[in-house]
């Protein structure tokens, strides 16, 4: 018998990865991807601020006061501003104005307002109070003061102050009863909300800023502002100005095109329109042609939206990982719109509820106590109608708990030490100190019942097809949001829900394309449920101020 020799094809080992294999491999190059232009992202944001100093403090007078320094890297100058955050955010959310006014040679002195951010101060009452107000313009005297006594350039610095929204009516208030203050010499404005009245001789050189799409209150006042500031009979079309910057008569607003009420902390002709006019106040000390905050900008969103798109791939990786088992059965186009009869009915019976009671207040976090509270009764009510017409618990399958709750962790610890850490630096203030941190978790435990209901409806119709599951997805939260419209017709001291709506919108924009992922890798609707609790208690929890 003759031996055949085994062929050259037949002895080469097989390298042939399985379709598994080589989704997994695809996966891992997209999440390192991802973070690759994350990390270079960050550090451009980082980069941006070379030659800008940052430091933290609290000043401890008979209002503490945390405060951010951004200053020059060649050190103090006599020029200083101190800027003043609105309603619901931090000195962080105005970083973006400290680095453009140290780059252009500017001292900028960020602080928190009692309630937000680091304050250890409880916020005294509503936003638009008096007392509130009084309480703000007092921090913004005690920072004044600071800046005052602790100025290496010179013994008597110039003041300019900044302000938006909430922060504005302080400051507003503030230069108005220091109209004897000579080493004021200029008001910046940015979404004016309150009705002061001005004169043509203070405060000096007022610069007014509002958005196009702005809240209409914030464009009214600007234009009354203006009127008054310059003693004309009649307003006149913006931009326009009067008085003379060099002598302290200057007044001019602005309505900046396409801006926003939160758009305008970010945007590069607010920017230009405030560095311009510190330059025509202080012409020897402003530094007018540093300004790049596009490229900053560009940098934050590209770094933000790198982890975002991060999720994808990790969310098939963990459930590849984690071998998350089979598929329940699918729902039927009458069991959803039994559903969504349901979540109708509990939305206007948790409107109801809440309009005399509203149990979640001991939370002290204002209008986010409400908004959780609204969700809690929204899903419970809900839950209990499913369960009388259907005689089943609208819950996902309770199949690999842990394995499930450990993906959600994962994917929201990630998050919380990339895109939070991003946040933080450069826009919001995102990271859990101690007094959120407690709240923080009893949000998580209020709204978890309502995504597990959505879950289990919306991820079980994604079984008979991908569109389905979304466009499901997209119905369940638009009811929720028009829910939270309809209480603003309602209850007035919920009206700057009316500002935070569209962040809210995008928030559930994300929330559907991070479940639909999680399911479609491996049908962890519970992890999907976590994650997604996990982002709204996390927002609501470091954002709201603290009362």
């Amino acid at each position: 018998m003759v031996k055949t020799q085994p062929t050259e094809s037949a002895a080469r080992p097989s390298y042939h990865l399985s379709k598994r294999q080589r989704r997994f491999a695809i996966n891992v190059l997209l999440l390192v991807a991802c973070l690759c232009v994350f990390v270079m992202s960050f550090n451009r944001v980082i980069g941006y601020e070379d030659d800008v100093e940052r430091n933290y403090f609290s000043i401890q007078g008979a209002l503490p006061v945390p405060v951010l320094e951004m200053r020059p890297q060649r050190g103090e100058t006599s020029l200083v501003a101190i800027v003043a955050h609105g309603f619901a955010g931090s000195k962080d959310l105005m970083t973006s104005f400290g680095a453009e006014l140290a780059r252009a040679g500017i001292t900028a002195y960020l602080l928190d307002f009692p309630g937000h951010g680091q304050s250890r101060v409880a916020m005294a009452d509503e936003p638009s109070s008096q007392k509130s107000n009084q309480q703000n313009v007092a921090a913004i005297d005690e920072v004044v003061d600071y800046a005052r006594m602790h100025n290496s350039a010179t013994k008597t610095p110039h003041i300019v102050l900044v302000g938006h929204s909430m922060g504005s009516a302080a400051v507003g208030d503030y230069v108005m009863v220091h109209a004897n203050d000579d080493d004021i010499v200029g008001t910046i404005l940015v979404s004016p909300v309150k009705q002061e009245n001005l004169v043509p001789t203070w405060p000096k050189n007022l610069l007014l800023l509002a958005g196009q799409n702005d809240i209409s209150s914030a464009i009214i006042n600007s234009q009354r502002m203006l009127q008054q500031g310059c003693g004309w009979t009649a307003a006149k079309p913006l931009p326009a100005e009067c008085g003379k910057p060099a002598d302290g008569t200057g007044r001019r607003a602005v309505i900046l095109p396409g801006q926003s009420h939160i758009t305008i902390l970010n945007a590069s002709s607010t920017f230009q329109e405030m560095i311009t006019w510190l330059g025509r106040v202080s012409p020897r000390e402003v530094n007018t042609t540093q300004m790049q905050s596009d490229l900053r900008l560009f940098w934050l969103l590209l770094g933000a939206l790198s982890i975002l798109c991060a999720i994808v791939p990790l969310c098939s990786l963990l459930v590849n990982i984690f071998k998350i088992g089979p598929a329940p059965a699918p729902l039927r186009g009458l069991d959803v719109f039994i559903y969504g009869i349901c979540l109708l009915l509990g939305i206007a019976a948790s409107l109801s509820i809440q309009s005399f009671w509203q149990p979640f207040a001991f939370l002290n976090i204002r209008i986010a106590d409400y908004v959780i509270g609204y969700f809690f009764f929204t899903g419970l009510i809900t839950g209990l109608l499913i369960f009388l017409v259907r005689h089943i618990w609208p819950v996902p399958p309770l199949h690999q708990v842990i394995s499930q709750v450990l993906i959600g962790v994962l994917i929201s610890a990630f998050l919380y030490f990339t895109f939070g850490q991003l946040e933080t630096f450069a826009w919001q203030r995102v990271t859990l100190n101690m007094p959120r941190l407690w709240r923080f978790g009893v949000m998580f435990l209020l709204v978890l019942p309502l995504f597990l209901l959505d879950a289990n409806v919306t991820r079980g119709y994604q079984e008979r097809g991908l569109i389905r599951g979304v466009l499901v997805s997209l119905a369940f939260k638009g009811l929720l949001v028009a829910g939270l419209f309809v209480s603003l017709l309602f209850l007035p001291g919920l009206s700057f829900l009316s500002i935070i709506l569209p962040i809210l919108i995008i928030l559930f924009l994300v929330l559907i394309i991070f479940s639909t992922q999680l399911y479609a890798s491996g049908h962890a609707a519970i992890a999907a449920a976590i994650l997604s609790a996990f982002i709204l208690a996390w927002s609501m929890a470091t954002t709201f101020p603290l009362t």
